[in-house]
């Protein structure tokens, strides 16, 4: 119990004093003693079905187990019963019918007052594995009561075997989705092509801008000087580098990866 919660069946969700069951009851002065009776009877049944999601053995083509019921190894304690709420997976359409994969809900016992558990068995489309769940008594937005909550449920322990239609070893499995294609190598050849292009292009005005607003290397020339000085243009026009040296290097450089 340390990581979940129980609850009685015979009380349910809602607690009725005393004085509330007489007053709301007719007295037996107007009304037959039987139909008193008749009342009692149908409150009972409404106590016994509130908290819980309801239990549906027949539901699916999954065996309940032993009786009614199976149990997880490392779970003592906890009887696990099918209900008639599920979670939907297209993987398992072609193995299931409607990809319908039902959810069990845990009990104390397996007795008619047996107590119900927050706990749930489960199955997760997104891993392919059965999944128990142990729903937070508060502070849980999905579900305003958590012996009842039909999911999404919280993260939990997942069981080894996956795909499986049913919660234990030797059932159908789901085929499992198919991973994802590779990339198409004609797609990275586009793209490379692309990106050597603007690598290109992005050389060349780099180079442009280096030749025309570099400042000229003779002191006697402005900031921005292209020509430099009189007596020292022809120097510093030496050593700027041409605006097609840096792309004819890397043309070179791409041609020789694909030689």
């Amino acid at each position: 119990m340390a990581d979940g919660i129980i609850r009685n069946r015979k009380r349910g969700k809602i607690r009725i004093s005393e004085r509330s069951v007489s007053s709301a009851l007719p007295s037996l002065a107007t009304r037959p003693a039987i139909a008193v009776a008749a009342q009692m009877l149908v409150l009972a049944f409404h106590l016994l079905a509130l908290g819980q999601l309801t239990t549906c053995p027949s539901c699916g083509a999954c065996s309940s187990g032993s009786g009614t019921y199976i149990m997880l190894d490392g779970y003592a304690g906890e009887y696990y019963y099918l209900t008639s709420s599920l979670v939907t997976c297209s993987a398992c359409s072609s193995v299931v019918s409607g990809g319908a994969m039902y959810i069990y809900q845990a009990y104390d016992g397996t007795g008619l007052l047996a107590n119900v558990w927050n706990k749930y068995l489960w199955f997760d489309c997104t891993n392919g594995k059965w999944t128990r769940s142990v729903v937070p008594d508060r502070g849980y937005g999905p579900c305003r009561d958590p012996f009842s909550c039909s999911g999404p449920y919280p993260a939990g322990t997942t069981m080894a075997t996956t795909w499986s239609t049913c919660p234990y070893g030797g059932a159908p499995k789901c085929p499992a989705p198919s991973p994802p294609p590779p990339p198409d190598f004609n797609d990275l050849i586009r793209w490379l092509i692309i990106g050597g292009v603007a690598l290109l292009v992005f050389s060349a005005v780099a180079s442009a801008w280096v030749y025309w607003f570099r400042p000229c290397c003779n002191a006697g020339a402005g900031p921005n000087s292209r020509g430099g000085a009189r007596d020292g243009g022809s120097d510093c026009a030496r050593i700027r580098m041409r605006p097609n040296d840096a792309t004819t290097i890397f043309a070179d450089k791409v041609a020789e990866m694909f030689d």
